[in-house]
């Protein structure tokens, strides 16, 4: 039977990463670290950041650069999220998963974002 509480959204977390967790390996170990499917999420941690630049593409996704830690900063992408397009952000809040970008034969780390609670 549905109840008020199955309805209900609810983001869980597998913490917060320290600043030197933020690399290539630590995302490729994630990665290869699978199976992940429906019952065997991939891990979604959580944890605030700075937004240092922020550009909207096709109008409901968010390609992002956030500060980790001073000198420390990371590309981060939100898909579908319109209502947070026209949204100032200085500090945001993340749920996120660590993701390898592969782009022109290069590595990148990559933050793919779950969700944004914006802080300022």
């Amino acid at each position: 039977m549905v109840n008020d509480e199955l309805l209900q959204h609810k983001l869980i977390s597998d913490g917060e990463l320290v600043s030197s967790d933020f690399c290539l390996s630590t995302a490729a170990i994630l990665r290869d670290g699978g199976p992940w499917g429906q019952h065997f999420p991939e891990p979604v941690f959580d944890g605030p950041f700075k937004v240092i630049t922020l550009r909207v593409l096709a109008e409901k996704h968010l390609k992002l650069t956030l500060e980790v830690a001073p000198s420390l900063y990371v590309d981060a992408i939100a898909f579908n999220v319109p209502e947070l397009t026209q949204q100032p952000m200085k500090i945001i809040h993340a749920a996120y998963r660590l993701d390898v970008n592969e782009y022109r034969n290069e590595q990148k780390l990559q933050l793919m974002i779950e969700h944004i609670r914006i802080m300022e």
